[in-house]
């Protein structure tokens, strides 16, 4: 049974982007402006075309199904309000994290958003979300011996090495990121729970702009201290709820 989401811009912009399902479009009025992101499940397809009278400009990725791709996750632009979308792209049986975007008239082909550490480990699980300032933020978990969280954001227009969120050794997975005020709940799956973290907008974004010249490998980066001077800028204690 085919079931349709009509998904409206706020409900995007304010909650935890959920992983989407086939096909992945937009509605456009005469302007090229975004009334609508069109979700429709079908069976087991991700990306495949489904509705046969949408123009092919306004589907996002329609042959994901046959090379592999993961489904997506999308949030709306606040400054735009067209939508964004990442997605682990499959390359060589490898999971790799692309964008796309609307751009007014088609999607934006994907770029790689997430450099790749020496192992080459499979990039999934990805959450994106906005600030009020349209600043991108993803999460998500490279899928090492021991599964880590990891976070990139755009510092002048170019995406940030990842930095890892997650403490060493520790076996972590599927994030959740939610925008509460200036900060940004973090919570993540580990054996000895789920592990909770508030970290403020500032926080990160300092870290990565500091990344942006590290010689470091991804996955290699340890948890970031705090920025020093101002204990508002602190992410909070991580926390476990134990099982």
């Amino acid at each position: 049974m085919k079931r349709l989401a009509l998904v409206s811009s706020l409900a995007v912009a304010l909650l935890a982007p959920a992983v989407a399902r086939a096909e992945v479009s937009v509605q456009v009025n005469g302007q090229g402006q975004v009334t609508r992101v069109v979700v429709v499940a079908k069976g087991s397809r991700i990306w495949r075309q489904v509705r046969g009278h949408v123009p092919a400009a306004q589907i996002l990725n329609p042959l994901g199904d046959t090379y592999g791709d993961l489904a997506p996750v999308i949030a709306i632009h606040p400054k735009t309000g067209h939508p964004w979308a990442v997605w682990p792209q499959n390359d060589g049986n490898r999971k790799r994290l692309v964008i796309s975007s609307w751009n007014g008239t088609g999607w934006t082909d994907p770029v790689r958003i997430a450099r790749s550490d020496l192992m080459g480990y499979d990039q999934t699980e990805p959450r994106l979300l906005f600030d009020a300032s349209g600043v991108p933020y993803v999460f998500f978990t490279e899928g090492a011996n021991d599964r880590r969280i990891l976070f990139v954001t755009q510092v002048r227009g170019i995406w940030s090495p990842p930095l890892r969120l997650s403490a060493t050794d520790v076996d972590s997975r599927t994030p959740l990121a939610v925008l509460v005020g200036d900060d940004i709940q973090l919570s993540f799956q580990t054996s000895a729970g789920t592990v909770t973290r508030m970290l403020p907008t500032t926080f990160l974004e300092i870290s990565a702009t500091n990344l942006m010249d590290s010689p470091i490998p991804p996955g290699y980066l340890p948890v970031p201290p705090p920025p020093g001077g101002n204990p508002s800028d602190e992410p909070t204690d991580t926390h476990v709820f134990r099982r």
